[in-house]
């Protein structure tokens, strides 16, 4: 929120801020703000399982390889390079691309959308982060709690209610692990590059080349 002040300050260097939830323009950033969390989310996700195939992938490679005759130990170090890889390469999208909405937005639709756009994302982003975080420590604390028998012995290891447990608590690691942190972290890079690229922005040859005709009514 600093950085959204922040970013409104310099947005409207008079002292008026003139931000209106009922002017189309920013009541479509509003909107479209408070989608790029959830799309994050999705991105994120399946990033993983992709990184997770190509692990598995890599190890399936090696065994098949391996003799086991010759007392050859696995590659462990490939196997964290290509972690590392696949890792790097699949968070580079979703970043980037919420780097550049601000920027794209600002230009085609202007200030006025982009102080939508930025308080959407944020107050959505920080429902997404609790929500990941507190529902993936429960599902993996639900698949503990069985294990320990706390629903009796006969729905401890080895019952079907152990082995859904376990699902729900791999998928409550990487919800907390991975997007539950991290979408803050985007959302304050959003603000930032909104904050660098102001004058951008501001320039009425520049900043909401889309708006003047169809949405902004006094532009």
């Amino acid at each position: 929120m600093a950085l959204y002040a922040a970013f409104l300050t310099l947005a409207y260097p008079s002292g008026h801020v003139a931000v209106n939830v009922v002017d189309p323009r920013t009541l479509i950033g509003l909107m479209s703000g408070a989608m790029l969390p959830y799309w994050f989310a999705a991105q994120t996700l399946t990033s993983v399982d992709r990184a997770s195939v190509a692990m598995v992938k890599h190890v399936t490679l090696q065994l098949r390889q391996l003799d086991p005759n010759s007392g050859d130990l696995p590659e462990y170090a490939k196997c964290v390079k290509v972690v590392a890889k696949a890792s790097f390469q699949e968070a580079a999208m979703p970043v980037a691309v919420l780097a550049l909405v601000p920027i794209v937005w600002g230009i085609l639709f202007g200030k006025e959308s982009l102080a939508g756009l930025l308080p959407g994302a944020i107050i959505s982003s920080l429902q997404v982060a609790v929500s990941a975080s507190s529902s993936g420590a429960a599902w993996k604390s639900a698949r503990e709690y069985i294990e320990l028998e706390g629903l009796g012995a006969r729905r401890a290891t080895g019952s079907p209610e152990h082995t859904t447990a376990i699902i729900a608590g791999q998928i409550g690691d990487t919800m907390k692990d991975t997007y539950g942190p991290s979408i803050q972290t985007v959302v304050k890079l959003m603000a930032m590059v909104s904050i660098v690229f102001i004058p951008v922005f501001t320039d009425p040859r520049l900043g909401g080349i889309l708006t003047p005709g169809w949405l902004a009514k006094d532009k």
